[in-house]
């Protein structure tokens, strides 16, 4: 009987992980498109800069994307078993198809208890660091704004 239970979880957790990391790293990629030539340019031209920007960004983009993978994991769970025609072998057994979305609730509560921590202690922190990194490229900039704006004396020798 729990056979059955562990097969839908790890389904719905691999196909989880899948979505997950195929958001992540999408929004990544258009979050370095937008913002990449102003992280680059604002912090000397390092590229650990590029790196250190994706690694403060990652908590907040991942706490974005959490529901969107969990619903498309289930989803796409649910409709692998339809598919291969496990549904209906399941009914057949005397299974109710609501006991078998009700498998799909540890793994969500997982998930969820995942999104709690994530958004209540991990983003404040990175967000804050996230200012922090981008202050730090702001006095550059004041800086080199400040030597580019001093006054230059000429001077042609009839004075």
């Amino acid at each position: 009987m729990r056979i059955l239970p562990a097969y839908l979880m790890r389904q719905f957790l691999r196909h989880f992980a899948l979505m997950l990391c195929a958001f992540v790293v999408l929004l990544q990629l258009f979050d370095l498109l937008k913002n990449g030539n102003d992280v680059v340019n604002e912090h000397g031209g390092r590229i650990t800069a590029l790196l250190e920007y994706v690694w403060l960004r990652f908590p907040e983009i991942v706490t974005f994307v959490l529901p969107f993978a969990a619903l498309i994991g289930a989803l796409l769970s649910l409709a692998k078993l339809s598919h291969f025609n496990e549904i209906v072998s399941l009914k057949t057994t005397g299974r109710s198809l609501y006991r078998v979305v009700l498998w799909l609730v540890p793994p969500g509560l997982l998930i969820a208890a995942v999104q709690f921590l994530l958004a209540d202690q991990v983003v404040p922190h990175s967000q804050r660091a996230l200012d922090l990194f981008s202050a730090e490229s702001e006095e550059r900039m004041a800086a080199r704004a400040d030597e580019s704006n001093r006054a230059i004396w000429l001077r042609d020798g009839r004075l």
